[in-house]
């Protein structure tokens, strides 16, 4: 008769937008039989957020991945865009030694730490500016101008201005009076 194998439920962690690709090592394969080894995993349980693939399509309950599948980077989990969080999805799975598939069903948590996007330009600012030398100049970027998934402060900075134009970090106006030597005004009135 054989010895039905075992596994363990298991954590693994990966990034925001990064896809998780599975080992034959996350599923803990044991057996009392020191001969056999993890030959299959049947998915017992699918994750209820992001998307559990084999070879870039998608895992059904009740599928058999084999170990060589699972060996050769095809099991894959990908989170759904932007979304983190602890305990982000769970797999349900069932090892087999290629007799037998374990009793219990045991579980694969994902967790997936956040990363900061950058902000996103959501409006470009088409209109040329004119700058007069010598005069005081201001312009501020129109409401929605940058957006950032997270809702994070904005710093703004820019570069390429003529002298005496700045840009305050908080707001992004554009400030200054151009000396009448500057030589770098792209339009002049």
């Amino acid at each position: 008769t054989n010895a039905k194998p075992t596994s363990a439920s298991g954590t693994l962690t990966t990034l925001e937008d990064k896809t998780l690709v599975f080992s034959k090592a996350n599923f803990a394969f044991k057996d009392s039989n020191s001969s056999d080894s993890l030959q299959a995993v049947s998915i017992t349980a699918l994750p209820t957020k992001g998307a559990l693939n084999l070879n870039g399509e998608a895992v059904a309950q009740g599928q058999s991945i084999s170990a060589a599948d699972i060996n050769a980077g095809k099991l894959a989990i990908t989170p759904v865009a932007n979304a983190n969080g602890k305990v982000y999805a769970r797999v349900g799975f069932k090892v087999s030694d290629g007799k037998d598939f374990s009793t219990s069903t045991y579980y694969l948590t994902v967790n997936v730490d956040a990363v900061n996007d950058a902000p996103v330009l959501e409006k470009a600012v088409t209109k040329p500016l004119s700058v007069t030398e010598g005069r005081a100049f201001s312009y501020s970027l129109p409401s929605g101008t940058f957006s950032d998934v997270e809702r994070d402060v904005l710093t703004y900075s820019a570069t390429g201005l003529p002298n005496g134009i700045s840009v305050d970090p908080k707001t992004g106006r554009l400030s200054g009076t151009t000396g009448y030597d500057a030589a770098d005004i792209a339009s002049r009135t």
